[in-house]
């Protein structure tokens, strides 16, 4: 029972930070709007650029060739170990 209620509280904590982490940003871009003389919405549309940048085509490429190499090394490693396997 103790650890159930452990849990709970743990997800609990973690619900308030979000929400407080939510609010401050709210609160901080409500501020820097005002400040600047410029809408909320104005603001945040040139903010989620740079918070979420768009990938480009090299980019993309990019983490394509890396996730082959990754699986291509997953794939020897997984080989060599059935071949230590089947040795011994």
């Amino acid at each position: 029972m103790i650890p159930l209620f452990i849990f709970m509280a743990i997800i609990a904590i973690r619900m308030v930070f979000i929400n407080i982490s939510a609010t401050n940003e709210s609160l901080l871009v409500k501020e820097f709007a005002k400040d600047a003389g410029i809408s909320e919405a104005y603001l945040r549309a040139e903010i989620e650029p740079i918070l979420h940048p768009k990938k480009t085509k090299e980019q993309k490429e990019t983490d394509k060739m890396i996730r082959e190499i990754k699986r291509k090394v997953y794939e020897m490693n997984k080989r060599d170990a059935l071949e230590d396997e089947n040795l011994e």
